[in-house]
């Protein structure tokens, strides 16, 4: 007895096994604006300098310092893209900082605030990462294949059972929430903060047509900086807009 797979007719086989690629799944992300002073609005913000500070780790897994770097240049481009009335300095500083609580502000130190401020910098644009996070897990499924049985009239009068394919999926989520604080340097306080997050999951599959069969290895998860850079965009978006 043979089995048809595809355009291919495998004989003498009861059993055919496939290794589906691995497949990315992305998650939309929205952004919520916690607190924003009543004068940090366009007209304020259009005649100062603001820049990306360090990214403030409270929180989930330790991001490594590419990463941080990776999502401050992303926030940097959201901003001059999303809010192209803004000046956007640059400012060198850390690329990360680690606490284990507390607030982002606390961990800004008063050398870091000078150098901004002595670069002319009013406005430094704080992400504090709240939740770095990777979880697992492997899921079943059993797809049955039919085709129509008709009569000489050409109506539907049943099915035709043709086979099943089992698959078991593995899959990698990671999941990033992130405050997005703006410091002002000369009064010394936090003056608009929108929090966002979002999860990016990767996953494989195997397949069999006579069984479920054994799960694949669980794939790489998603990295850190791509979703930082998905609630880097939301969190923008809730900038205030140019002065008229």
């Amino acid at each position: 007895m043979g089995i048809v797979l595809g355009d291919k007719f495998l004989s003498g086989l009861s059993c055919v096994s496939l290794l589906a690629v691995a497949v990315f799944v992305s998650s939309c992300a929205t952004a919520k604006v916690e607190m924003a002073d009543a004068y940090f609005n366009g007209n304020t913000i259009s005649g100062e300098k603001m820049a990306v500070g360090p990214v403030v780790q409270i929180g989930g897994e330790p991001l490594r310092s590419h990463e941080a770097e990776a999502m401050r240049n992303q926030l940097t481009r959201a901003i001059t893209n999303k809010r192209n009335y803004i000046t956007v300095s640059h400012f060198s500083g850390p690329n990360i900082i680690h606490r284990t609580g507390g607030i982002a502000e606390d961990g800004i130190s008063h050398s870091i605030r000078s150098a901004a401020k002595q670069k002319g910098i009013r406005f430094l644009v704080l992400t504090e990462v709240t939740e770095n996070c990777v979880s697992h897990d492997v899921d079943k499924t059993c797809e049955e294949r039919t085709e129509d049985i008709v009569d000489d009239c050409g109506k539907i009068i049943g099915h035709r059972h043709q086979g099943s394919t089992y698959t078991t999926t593995s899959r990698s989520k990671r999941k990033v929430a992130a405050r997005f604080k703006a410091l002002d340097l000369e009064s010394g306080k936090t003056v608009w903060v929108s929090r966002s997050d979002s999860s990016n999951t990767a996953s494989c599959s195997s397949q069999s047509t006579c069984c479920y069969p054994t799960a694949p290895p669980f794939p790489a998860p998603p990295s850190a900086d791509g979703i930082g850079m998905t609630i880097a965009r939301a969190a923008v978006r809730k900038l205030p807009r140019g002065g008229m």
